[in-house]
């Protein structure tokens, strides 16, 4: 997202009196931006913390089980 409102600020073929309005456009894009990508994260988070806490918990009970203790060996010294 910055490097398309870091082109539509700095495009030299613009005229004088719409470079107002194209700044204005290029930071309301970069709020736009961040507030979506802010929003995007806060929601995968919420949606997939408690699903991602559900699998690991079990999963790593059950590799600490004795029956899988029994197969585990330690690597060999070098």
């Amino acid at each position: 997202m910055s490097i398309l409102t870091n082109l539509i600020t700095t495009s030299g073929n613009t005229p004088k009196e719409n470079n107002g309005f194209i700044k204005e456009l290029a930071a309301t894009l970069k709020k736009t931006g961040e507030i979506f990508w802010f929003a995007s994260s806060l929601a995968l988070f919420i949606v997939m913390g408690p699903f991602s806490a559900v699998a690991v918990i079990p999963a790593l009970f059950s590799l600490g089980s004795e029956k899988y203790r029994s197969r585990m060996r330690e690597p060999e010294t070098v």
